[in-house]
């Protein structure tokens, strides 16, 4: 599981997202970001994340949404 946020200093998440996914096929990836914008959900999305979480849930349990996200749930 890769860990990032969109807003990324020195590159693109998206990027990122497409990289992990070709060197890491069986590997999920969850986007954890303050950006609640479709247009990034959507890009991370086609990009390959299997999960988007927004840091701005006033109550972030990773562990249950890592779990949710291995059973198949969209966060």
């Amino acid at each position: 599981m890769f860990y990032w946020w969109i807003g990324l200093p020195n590159g693109s998440s998206i990027d990122l997202i497409r990289v992990a996914n070709e060197h890491f096929p069986n590997c999920d990836v969850m986007v954890i970001t303050i950006f609640d914008h479709e247009c990034h959900i959507l890009q991370c999305i086609e990009a390959g994340a299997t999960g988007y979480l927004l840091k701005d849930c006033k109550t972030i349990d990773i562990p249950t949404q890592i779990h949710a996200l291995r059973q198949g749930a969209s966060n």
